[in-house]
């Protein structure tokens, strides 16, 4: 109740946030404007979809907890991006946060889909590694391990999820990335964006 709690507090500030902030920019621009941005070629700040986006919700790992989080999310009108592990889809695992053990169990593949309509699916690898500490005897044997983490996740979810595209955007496990890791990405994958 707590979580589900504090996400409806962080919700509702993120709403009004984005609704300050867009009434903001629109009466700046009326009263200062006149034409100057585009004499200048300055222009907003625009997302996806034509949106102007001023806060971003990203989870990882593809839980089940994420169904509570986008019930939350869909009920205010707010998408979310879900990083996922496609070969730990539907494993059962157990987390320890603050001294007390938490259930850590994946969204079936099957549910993938279904669960995550309407928002977001991004790569967080196949299986979870850390990236900077991937073996190979080279290189080039890393970059080609880090890649299969990430093409991988991919090809997955082209073969099982109606309607799936290339991920673009990957969070790195733990968040750790190297020049290694960096070269690979860009050499050998469809990612355009690292998030942390």
């Amino acid at each position: 109740m707590k979580l589900l709690c504090s996400l409806e507090i962080l919700t509702a500030l993120a709403l009004n946030f984005k609704r300050e902030r867009c009434s903001r920019l629109t009466h700046h621009r009326r009263a200062s404007d006149n034409g100057r941005s585009k004499r200048f070629g300055l222009r907003e700040n625009i997302m996806w979809n034509g949106k102007k986006k001023a806060v971003t919700f990203s989870f990882d790992d593809g839980v089940t907890q994420d169904i509570r989080l986008i019930e939350i999310f869909n009920k205010y009108g707010l998408k979310a991006t879900f990083n996922i592990n496609s070969q730990l889809l539907g494993k059962s695992g157990s987390l320890v946060r603050n001294g007390k053990q938490v259930d850590h169990i994946r969204i079936a593949a099957s549910e993938l889909a279904k669960t995550y309509s309407g928002h977001e699916v991004a790569a967080h690898t196949l299986t979870h590694p850390n990236l900077t500490s991937l073996s190979g005897a080279t290189t080039e044997d890393k970059k080609a391990a880090i890649a299969k983490q990430i093409n991988d996740v991919d090809n997955w979810l082209l073969a099982n999820v109606k309607g799936a595209k290339k991920t673009t955007v990957l969070r790195p496990p733990f968040l750790a990335m190297s020049g290694t890791a960096y070269d690979a990405l860009r050499e050998s994958t469809n990612i355009k964006a690292c998030v942390g």
